[in-house]
C-alpha cells in the first residue's frame, strides 16, 4: 500500500515540476523586453546605416509581434530626424518555421505610419541606400498599411517646408 501512494506522489510532483518548467519556459519566451531586443536586433539587419527605435513589442495571444513607437532615422547625414515613425504595427510570423528556430515574416500591418521622402539638395533621396542586399530566394511579406501619412520636402526648392502631404493612406503590397 505505501509504494502506492509513493507511485501517486510522484507522478503528482512530476505533473507539477513539468508544468513549473514549461509556465518559466513560456515566460522566458514572450518577455517583452526580449521581444523589443529581437525586433530591434532583426530591424538593425535589414536595415544599414539606420537608427531604429522601438518602445515596446510583445506577442500577441493569437499569433503576431503588437510593437509600438517604431521609429527608423539615418545615421550617416546630417538629418537625423526619424524617416520613418509607426505608432502601431503587428508582424505577423510564418508559424511552421518558428519551431525549426528562424523568424520569417509572412506579413507586416502598419498602423498610421509616416512616411518623410526628402530630396536633399544634390539631388539625392533621403532612402537611397539604406537597405543591405536581401537574399533572391527569401520571400518578401506583404506590407498592409492603414490611414498613412505622406510627407514629401525637397530641399533645392523650398528648405525645411513640406512640399505634399498627402494623408489617410491605404495600401497593399504583395509579393507575387
Amino acid at each position: 500500500m505505501a509504494w502506492r501512494v509513493w507511485i501517486v506522489r510522484g507522478l503528482v510532483f512530476s505533473i507539477l515540476g513539468v508544468l513549473a518548467a514549461s509556465a518559466t519556459l513560456f515566460v522566458m519566451y514572450t518577455d517583452p523586453a526580449r521581444v523589443r531586443q529581437f525586433v530591434q536586433e532583426k530591424l538593425n539587419v535589414k536595415f544599414d546605416r539606420v537608427s531604429v527605435q522601438v518602445a515596446s513589442a510583445r506577442f500577441r495571444l493569437l499569433g503576431g509581434v503588437q510593437v509600438n513607437e517604431l521609429r527608423l532615422a539615418r545615421c550617416d547625414g546630417l538629418d537625423s530626424t526619424d524617416f520613418l515613425y509607426v505608432p502601431s504595427a503587428v508582424v505577423f510570423h510564418d508559424k511552421e518555421h518558428l519551431l525549426d528556430g528562424k523568424l520569417l515574416v509572412r506579413r507586416v500591418e502598419l498602423s498610421r505610419p509616416q512616411l518623410r521622402l526628402v530630396r536633399q539638395r544634390d539631388g539625392r533621396f533621403n532612402l537611397t541606400g539604406l537597405t543591405t542586399p536581401g537574399n533572391p530566394t527569401e520571400r518578401l511579406p506583404t506590407i498592409v498599411v492603414w490611414n498613412g501619412t505622406l510627407v514629401f520636402e525637397d530641399q533645392q526648392i523650398a528648405p525645411g517646408t513640406n512640399l505634399i502631404e498627402i494623408k489617410n493612406v491605404q495600401l497593399t503590397a504583395l509579393n507575387d
